[in-house]
């Protein structure tokens, strides 16, 4: 029998996180503060489950062909309101005040996103939109 922990049972919401590509991989080497920054996540975004990211956001423009590489480690959740909240981890650091990919935080900035407590891994940069849901 296997008793090796998957990610999301390192987190207080392991049922909002099991079906994430992280939350399934069984790593030793657990970030205590990657899983502290995800409770937090689900206690102040009110997160009810997490959502496959829809492709229909496309037509917002946010997954264009030349900034494809601006959005990394996609996720997207539904709060208990019904809005999505949606999530992009690329690998980028911002250090200092100091940028190593300016135009993928120039571009996801100018869509909305805004920078969140890391929630995918210590060397990447977590970038964090609500849309409201439409009736």
């Amino acid at each position: 029998m296997n008793t090796k922990k998957r990610e999301c049972d390192y987190t207080k919401y392991p049922k909002v996180f099991e079906n994430t590509w992280w939350g399934e991989s069984a790593y030793d080497n657990t970030e205590k503060n990657i899983n502290e920054n995800r409770n937090l996540f689900v206690e102040e975004f009110n997160i009810l489950k997490k959502k496959t990211f829809l492709k229909k956001l496309n037509n917002f423009g946010w997954l264009e062909k030349d900034h494809s590489r601006s959005f990394d480690h996609n996720e997207s959740y539904i709060d208990k309101e019904g809005n999505y909240i949606l999530i992009t981890s690329p690998y980028m650091v911002i250090d200092d005040g100091q940028i190593n990919r300016p135009e993928v935080f120039k571009f996801l900035t100018e869509k909305g996103f805004v920078v969140y407590n890391r929630l995918y891994a210590n060397n990447a940069t977590t970038f964090i939109k609500k849309v409201k849901k439409v009736n």
